[in-house]
């Protein structure tokens, strides 16, 4: 499934997601037939050239895991 660019970065940095059923993430990850997925992501990359993020670094990436149970948030990998 790819999300267009609003709906990723309103996925990755909103919590709108987080309090889903088992049934509700299952859902979210595989519509169709065929087998089932256990997780997905999305990855947003900020130019970071300027240095907004006090990172050191000229990009800075965010990532948003989903799974059937929980989600996990990165921040630079």
């Amino acid at each position: 499934m790819l999300l267009s660019g609003e709906t990723a970065v309103r996925f990755v940095l909103s919590d709108a997601y987080t309090n889903m059923s088992r049934e509700e993430r299952q859902a979210l990850l595989h519509e169709g037939s065929g087998p089932a997925t256990m997780s997905a992501f999305v990855e947003i990359v900020f130019d970071n050239s300027d240095n907004r993020f006090p990172t050191g670094k000229d990009e800075t990436v965010i990532r948003r895991t989903i799974g059937l149970k929980k989600d996990e948030y990165l921040l630079d990998g």
